[in-house]
């Protein structure tokens, strides 16, 4: 019984992750898009201090749970499959669904807006920059290097995200 709630927790977790990672890999919701003129970033912008080992992100891909609400309440869900190189880069792609009033609130997988690259500190806490002028994610490599648990930086934005390693890994 409790694997099963821990199961359940990192998958809800998982699934906050994923949103979050698609509005800001250009993916977002048009209501959460609408709710704010042009993201408002972290300023001076953030950045890891040298000497992290860029290895500790396994090479591999992580499925990912993203959760992101607004200001104004618009709450998005989002699936992600992000492939990092362990080097520095990563890539993907991601599922949508939303609470928007009126269409259609599923968006099946399509690719991430590429160019997204980390860095990591020392501590193996780092960051995750966009493309595109979206502002940077903060994150934390957890469970022995396999899960990647993210927060939205973006002012008037509550996101989190965690991945877990799918394949791959050291």
């Amino acid at each position: 019984m409790k694997a099963r709630v821990i199961r359940k927790a990192r998958v809800i977790s998982l699934v906050a992750t994923a949103s979050m990672l698609l509005v800001l890999l250009g993916r977002g919701s048009p209501q959460i898009a609408a709710a704010v003129a042009g993201p408002i970033c972290p300023s001076p912008a953030p950045s890891c201090t040298s000497g992290g080992t860029l290895s500790d992100f396994y090479a591999g891909t992580y499925g990912c749970t993203l959760i992101t609400t607004n200001s104004a309440g618009a709450v998005q869900v989002q699936l992600l499959a992000i492939t990092s190189d362990g080097a520095g880069d990563i890539s993907g792609q991601a599922a949508v669904n939303n609470n928007n009033a009126s269409g259609t609130t599923f968006s099946d997988f399509t690719a991430l807006t590429t160019g997204a690259t980390y860095c990591l500190s020392p501590n193996d806490t780092g960051y995750i920059f966009l493309a595109g002028g979206a502002c940077p994610l903060a994150l934390v490599i957890d469970y022995y290097s396999e899960e990647v648990r993210l927060i939205d930086t973006t002012e008037n934005q509550a996101g989190a995200m965690t991945c877990r390693i799918q394949s791959g890994g050291g």
